[in-house]
């Protein structure tokens, strides 16, 4: 049902004993006469199906007498429900906790504006029938649908719930929708009844503050020993980064929640802090809660019908849910329908500019961001009417000073973009309007029917500063509904760039082109495109669409004068000219992004960002020399490339690495952090390389142990550190021990950037060690498709061909 890594017991069922008090059979007994009637059951024929006898089953409704727990396990067998709903506090402590009442204070815990919920606590709901529809109508729970039963306690709580008590840290991974926040809902509502110190942040909250160390000054004034509960961690990596390299990660416990694959980053480094534990929640984990909250409210033929309209998709699953027992609807034939019949009924009751406004909410909500009320007004154009008809608790849509927010599941918000397209009028009602508010020609609006709503509305934000881009391509490379990879992320942010470069060609009025501040943005447009592109497919198609981009933005060289994209502009071109096996023009053009970032920086002291990226530029310059070198200098001899030559190589990697102790004293925005982190990392995985080629081993493992977030690429990179440094002592079976898999694993991960000087290693160790086929067989890779030319790998195919003829 779920995996878990690190030192975790075996999930055990509750211990479910004692008697309980007047109040809690008073609770039972209402929860029984709901469920019952709701699956329309007279107590005789409840009897029967149960195999429970009449009187037991009138004496629980009564509340007259405590039940045997092998009797309620029969009753929750035929309601088909789990019988833990029964016993809410079985799972709370094996020491009976005096119970409370829902709109009572915490004995010793005071609920102050300070401390943060995970669960709502709503004084106005008093009775079942409130609590259902308070559980349909919002994303989060409230205290009383966890207390009722109403909301199905989650099947691993029990295991994950004593684990957090024994002291350890917990990290939790699953795919959208599959109940992380429930969880941590479940587990706060518990540790409050026990009046265990905790507080609880959501990532989303912290995403827009420009302030990295900003958790970090949150969590400052806890009490030693406090639970830090943090939701949606994915959203602030850095900031998680911080927290648990710094002081407080000896006095606080930790329980984060985050999108699967997110949270590896920190689990390889930053938890040095004692033993913790890894849970991963699998699809089974969303099934089950899926059914058993069908089961509640549905007999169970009508909730096997909707599972199966729904695939058991635990968010679509309890949305239909609503339709059918708020709206009274009919069972919809699918979530998308549903969706349509929604969106139609927005536009007709409240017009169709609500409906885009909506729509506008839905895209920013699927990408995890909040919408800027100024956006809506002063770019969109939206009528103030219009946005107050939209603020409704109906739809889920809440606005404070700064924001307007759609609280509906992101995975639901992007169901409903998809959605928006199956609309009779899309282009009427959406398409249309929107690009008449941003002034964009015909030709542009033709070109911007391939992209959906989402691509249009996020570049829309970022092209008027809203957004960054740079957070729309790190929010989106963790969009991971089920395995996505780091291209399908990507493919993400280039729908995003494409849908930006055709707003800006499409404008009514055409700037300026001579103005650098046009320039700028066009060619960081150009750019932003060309890096996705790259990531994605290699360097032939991307110069395609560099050059197909320039032509419809209308921009040609880079401009001498300085502007603050110039260094990335730069970087990318190098890039491009190393995908194409010019590394020389490459490594200069590296050399020129660190200047013009420098430059930057100088002029704008306060900058730390450009000074972390020409630091970044000085070392991919160093880095694009070495590669070509190691391409041109392994042979069949097996004889060791200059140590020399690999020294100054060191040295310069060394320079790099120095610089960013100094630079980490200065980091505050996020972005500076992240970009920080990511780039010292490149450098620390490139000095494991060179520590390989000089035979330095301790010098190998030590910067390996150094770096921070990139688990994959550190496993590939250690792998390959470790085959050069058997290499460099002719430990030919050792490098082929930890090199065989790597160049197919890098070419998933990266487009096949590098695999070519990777498979040079195998095929020298395979001719040494006397093995003429495995030899062959690694020079015809290099040949094939899989070691692409345009990834940079030409140098390496021109070696397999000669290497061949020789043999």
């Amino acid at each position: 049902m779920f995996d878990f890594i690190g030192n975790c017991k075996e999930m055990q069922k509750p211990s479910i004993s004692g008697k309980a008090s007047l109040k809690e059979l008073k609770r039972r007994a209402a929860l029984l006469d709901y469920l019952c009637k709701q699956k329309g059951f007279t107590i005789p024929d409840f009897a029967e199906k149960s195999k429970v006898a009449e009187n037991t089953i009138r004496n629980i409704l009564n509340a007259s007498s405590n039940t045997r727990a092998d009797i309620l396990a029969k009753v929750a067998k035929a309601l088909e429900i789990d019988v833990s709903v029964f016993y809410p506090d079985s799972c709370i402590s094996d020491v009976e906790t005096p119970r409370r009442s829902f709109n009572s204070t915490f004995e010793g815990m005071e609920r102050s504006v300070n401390r943060n919920l995970a669960y709502r606590i709503d004084p106005a709901i008093n009775d079942l029938e409130e609590v259902k529809v308070d559980f349909l109508t919002h994303t989060d729970l409230s205290e009383q649908a966890i207390r009722l039963g109403i909301a199905c306690k989650p099947p691993c709580f029990n295991e994950i719930y004593g684990v957090l008590k024994s002291g350890k840290n917990i990290f939790i991974e699953g795919d959208p929708g599959h109940g992380k926040s429930a969880l941590a809902a479940w587990i706060q509502v518990n540790l409050d009844e026990q009046n265990i110190a905790n507080d609880f942040f959501r990532g989303e909250d912290l995403g827009n503050n420009p302030d990295a160390f900003a958790l970090q000054a949150l969590i400052s004034n806890l009490a030693d020993a406090t639970i830090v509960i943090l939701d949606n961690a994915h959203l602030i990596l850095p900031h998680c980064s911080i927290i648990l390299r710094s002081r407080h990660a000896q006095r606080l416990q930790f329980l984060f929640f985050a999108r699967t694959g997110a949270l590896e980053k920190l689990l390889d480094r930053e938890v040095s802090l004692g033993s913790y534990s890894h849970y991963i929640l699998e699809q089974d984990y969303e099934i089950h809660i899926s059914k058993n909250i069908a089961r509640v409210f549905l007999p169970p033929a009508k909730a096997n019908e909707l599972l199966t309209f729904s695939g058991a998709d635990l968010v679509f699953t309890k949305w239909m849910l609503a339709s059918i027992i708020l709206n009274k609807e009919e069972l919809p034939a699918s979530p998308i329908q549903l969706a349509c019949k929604e969106m139609k009924r927005i536009k007709d009751q409240h017009g169709v500019e609500a409906l885009q406004i909506f729509l506008a909410l839905a895209a920013l909500r699927w990408a995890e961001f909040p919408c800027p009320q100024e956006g809506l007004t002063t770019i969109f154009k939206f009528s103030t009417a219009a946005l107050d008809s939209i603020i409704d608790t109906r739809l889920e849509v809440e606005k404070d000073q700064r924001y307007i927010v759609l609280k509906r599941h992101p995975k639901l918000a992007r169901l409903f973009v998809d959605a928006s397209q199956k609309l009779d009028r899309y282009f009427e009602w959406l398409l249309q309007p929107l690009c008449e508010r941003l002034n964009i020609t015909w030709n542009s609006v033709a070109e911007l029917k391939q992209f959906d709503f989402a691509s249009i509305m996020l570049a829309t934000f970022a092209l008027n500063d809203l957004i960054s881009f740079y957070h729309i391509e790190a929010h989106l490379a963790f969009m991971k509904y089920k395995e996505r990879t780091l291209k399908e992320g990507m493919r993400l942010s280039l729908d995003v760039a494409r849908a930006a470069i055709e707003i800006e060609a499409g404008r009514l009025l055409v700037p300026n082109i001579k103005d650098l501040a046009i320039i700028e943005k066009r060619l960081f447009l150009t750019y932003l495109a060309v890096r996705a592109k790259r990531l994605i497919d290699g360097g032939e198609e991307t110069r395609e669409l560099n050059t197909i981009v320039r032509k419809k933005l209308l921009v040609g060289k880079c401009p001498s004068g300085i502007f603050a994209s110039k260094g990335y502009v730069l970087y990318q071109q190098a890039y491009l000219e190393q995908l194409n096996n010019n590394f020389t023009k490459a490594s200069a053009l590296f050399r020129l992004s660190a200047k013009a970032d420098e430059k930057w920086a100088s002029a704008h002291e306060a900058d730390v960002f450009h000074w972390v990226k020409a630091n970044q530029s000085r070392n991919v310059a160093m880095k694009a020399e070495l590669l070509y070198f190691e391409m041109q200098s392994i042979n069949l001899d097996g004889n060791i490339p200059d140590v020399d030559i690999m020294r100054k190589f060191r040295r310069t990697n060394e320079r790099v690495l120095s610089a960013y102790p100094d630079l980490e004293g200065q980091q505050k925005s996020t972005e500076d952090v992240f970009l920080l982190y990511d780039y010292w990392d490149d450098a620390l995985m490139d000095k494991a390389r060179l520590c390989g080629w000089l035979n330095d081993e301790d010098g190998l493992y030590d910067a390996l142990k150094k770096v921070h977030n990139h688990p994959k690429m550190v496993t590939l990179y250690s792998r390959w550190a470790q085959a050069i440094l058997a290499y460099v002592r002719e430990e030919y079976e050792k490098v082929i021990e930890n090199l065989e898999a790597v160049p197919a694993e890098t070419f998933e991960e990266r487009s096949g950037e590098v695999v070519g000087v990777q498979s040079q290693l195998l095929a020298v160790a395979y001719y040494r060690l006397g093995d003429i086929t495995g030899f062959e067989r690694w020079c015809y890779w290099i040949l094939s498709d899989q070691c692409p030319k345009d990834a940079g790998n030409g140098p390496s195919k021109e070696w397999a061909k000669r290497a061949l003829k020789i043999v």
